[in-house]
C-alpha cells in the first residue's frame, strides 16, 4: 500500500542541514527501487508511483517532494539548483539522474550519486 510506503520511505521535509536533505532523499530514492514498490504493491508511471488495483492513490516524485530541492532550489538566481548538494559536491545537477529514473524506472545512478555526496560531506 502506498501509505506503507510513504511511512517507511518517506516524510514531509521538516527542514534541517544538508547531510540530513541528503539522507532523507536517499530514503526516498531507495524505496523507489523496482523490488521495493513492487513489495509494497506499488507501480511507477512516469513521474509517480500508485497503487495496483482497488484505489488508485498515487504519490509524484518531483520537485516539492525533494528535501535538496525544498531546501536549495532558488529561483532568483541563474542557475536555480548552485547551492545543492549536487552542484557543490558533483559539479551538475540532478537532472540526468532523474530523467534516468523518470523514464526508465532505474533509480539507481540516483542513489549511486546521493551516495558519492553523502560521503563528501562526511569527510
Amino acid at each position: 500500500m502506498l501509505s506503507d510506503w510513504l511511512e517507511k520511505y518517506y516524510s514531509d521535509w521538516e527542514g534541517g542541514t544538508m547531510i540530513q536533505a541528503v539522507e532523507h532523499s536517499l530514503k526516498k530514492w531507495i524505496g523507489l527501487m523496482p523490488k521495493i514498490l513492487k513489495h509494497f504493491g506499488l507501480a511507477k508511471n512516469y513521474r509517480h508511483i500508485f497503487q495496483m488495483g482497488g484505489k488508485r492513490a498515487s504519490f509524484g516524485i518531483l520537485s516539492y517532494t525533494c528535501s535538496l530541492c525544498i531546501k536549495y532550489h532558488d529561483e532568483t538566481k541563474r542557475d536555480d539548483c548552485e547551492d545543492c548538494p549536487f552542484v557543490l559536491k558533483l559539479g551538475h545537477n540532478c537532472h540526468v539522474y532523474y530523467r534516468e529514473w523518470k523514464n526508465t524506472g532505474n533509480p539507481e545512478p540516483m542513489i549511486k550519486a546521493l551516495k558519492e555526496i553523502k560521503d563528501e560531506i562526511s569527510l
